[in-house]
């Protein structure tokens, strides 16, 4: 449990100019408002390719219209919403107007929501509401949540309904959007049904009381799914035999990993990744033969020992059976320390987390020097599961977390390995041709 920092998470993208505001505490003149709007409208013209593909320019025209009508008698924060509905209008995920520091003057319903496999579930809520986190969500201001997420287009600009559900989710919780939207009546609570009938209704608050309030959190402890978000720039790898799956998180190149690298990467598809599926399936299907929980550090040490002696040896086949052996272990391990928090997740959702993490620009270098850095993660894990006393739920999660990333670092090993063998065969059979022309000629 703890107080709520900063429920409101959105990030509308901003890509015109913004209206210059009038200082803390004044309200914009009418002709400030007039000059801002039509500022924006024209920003919008010239700034953006193709304006009216989506929605043409009579309609455009009646909105700016309509929205002159109340320059006298609007506030501020109304004013500020219908810029946004103006801009909405272009239906493009790149163009649209932020929030920015309206946000403190706006209220907000104590909640978060979550999407998982086309439903919505309670993510956080009032703590006095804790035991109905988790719960599906199914109407939301009387509305079936998608039809509520769809209303939020009149204000959020997407061209495509994975970016509005993204958008919705981000700011389900703003009061003066539902009911500028007509949802919710100016000042009333925000009624939300579950999928057993239980209705739970929130009064909107103040920003400065929602960071007083005590709120509860789902946490970490749903199962992720392969598409989850990862720590990178942008990643590529199959998510089965059909598809292939490419995430971009963020506006920037990754200096590790160049974006025409990448493309390059992700259109010939990187032998790592067409390895890791096998190899991550033959880890799952070693769980199976894994010890019970009170050997499994002892095993799971000699297996590593097996593979280090047999890696000194140069008998890397061998090695390589050890330490996916070693990372099926740890694996097992990090679906116990799951359960005993009450998460439970298949074998084939284990592999999945594991698969999922294993990126080739982060799986480089000789495989004989990396001997002392996986000791030493081994070691270190090793020593927070043998320590004495009761595990907080934080040191429970940190704990489970080393022996995810334990398994991601034993798992590279036979991947790496793997994709070399891939890739000294491909340079072979380039050579072979131009080995027979020289003959030839």
């Amino acid at each position: 449990m703890k107080l709520w920092r900063g429920i409101i998470g959105a990030a509308l993208i901003l890509s015109m100019t913004v209206p210059a505001w009038a200082a803390p505490g004044e309200q914009l003149t009418a002709q400030q408002r007039r000059e801002d709007l039509d500022i924006l409208y024209e920003n919008l013209k010239k700034g953006h390719p193709n304006l009216f593909a989506n929605t043409s320019e009579e309609e455009f025209l009646a909105r700016k219209g309509k929205i002159e009508a109340g320059l006298d008698t609007t506030s501020d924060q109304e004013f500020f919403l219908d810029l946004m509905s103006l801009t909405a209008l272009a239906g493009d995920s790149h163009t649209s107007a932020a929030l920015g520091d309206q946000t403190r003057l706006m209220r907000a319903y104590p909640l978060s929501l979550t999407w998982r496999e086309g439903k919505w579930y309670l993510s956080a809520l009032l703590a006095e509401h804790r035991e109905l986190l988790g719960r599906e969500v199914i109407s939301v201001a009387g509305k079936p949540v998608p039809q509520a997420a769809e209303a939020f287009g009149g204000l959020l600009s997407a061209d495509n309904p994975v970016k509005l559900r993204r958008q919705f989710r981000q700011a389900c919780n703003v009061a003066d959007l539902y009911e500028y939207l007509d949802l919710v009546e100016a000042g009333e609570p925000l009624v939300l049904t579950l999928a057993e009938g239980t209705e739970l209704s929130l009064a909107p608050v103040s920003m400065e009381e929602l960071g007083k309030i005590e709120i509860a959190q789902l946490g970490e402890g749903l199962p992720q799914p392969a598409t989850a978000a990862q720590d990178c720039y942008y990643c590529a790898f199959p998510l089965n035999s059909d598809t292939y799956y490419i995430q971009y998180n963020a506006c920037a190149e990754d200096p590790e990993l160049p974006m025409e690298q990448f493309a390059a990467q992700a259109a010939e598809e990187h032998p790592q990744l067409i390895v890791a599926p096998e190899i991550c399936g033959r880890i799952g299907t070693r769980m199976a033969e894994c010890a019970a929980a009170d050997r499994l550090g002892r095993e799971l040490a000699s297996a590593f020992w097996e593979y280090e002696r047999n890696i000194r040896a140069d008998r890397p086949e061998t090695a390589m059976d050890y330490i996916e052996l070693a990372s099926a272990l740890a694996l097992s391990a990090y679906g116990q320390e799951l359960r005993q928090m009450g998460e439970l997740r298949s074998r084939e959702e284990l592999v999945g987390e594991l698969q999922c993490r294993i990126l080739p620009h982060r799986n480089r270098g000789n495989l004989k020097s990396r001997r002392a850095g996986l000791a030493a993660q081994l070691h270190e894990i090793m020593e927070k599961a043998s320590a004495p006393g009761i595990r907080s739920k934080a040191e429970k999660r940190d704990l489970a977390n080393g022996w995810l990333e334990l398994a991601v670092s034993f798992a590279k090993v036979p991947v790496k390995y793997e994709a070399d063998l891939i890739k000294q065969q491909q340079k072979q059979e380039q050579m072979i041709p131009h080995h027979e022309m020289t003959m030839t000629m």
